[in-house]
């Protein structure tokens, strides 16, 4: 049995790359390292990204059991410890998601790469 996600590529902010989760659905990230490369972390998705149609399925708000928000909260926070400057346009994009979701009354789950991961998310 598969997990019915929802997403929406139209909260991603022209110039955002999405989670890299989303990636068997809607591709690899442009900015995505190529797998040719000598760092052993630029491959770390390719599997997934060839297998997770068979443990997903990308469906409606409605029909969904979980909504995943289409952006990694890292790009809103950045990724070095507390010293990035919000990006206001991703966080308010997110939050437009998040409320969309939880007016449909689904669980929404949230990506958080990086140094400061352990941070409250405020959605």
């Amino acid at each position: 049995m598969k997990l019915k996600i929802f997403s929406d590529r139209n909260f991603v902010p022209k110039g955002v790359q999405h989670d890299f989760m989303l990636s068997p659905f809607w591709g690899k990230p442009p900015e995505s390292p190529s797998e040719g490369s000598d760092y052993p972390w630029t491959t770390r998705f390719v599997r997934y990204a060839q297998t997770g149609h068979s443990l997903f399925e990308m469906t409606s708000l409605e029909e969904a059991d979980v909504a995943i928000m289409p952006i990694n909260w890292m790009t809103i926070r950045g990724n070095t410890w507390r010293t990035f400057k919000i990006n206001r346009t991703v966080q308010n994009a997110a939050i437009q998601f998040a409320q969309l979701v939880e007016k449909a009354g689904k669980p929404l789950i949230v990506f958080f790469a990086g140094d400061c991961s352990d941070e409250k998310i405020p959605i």
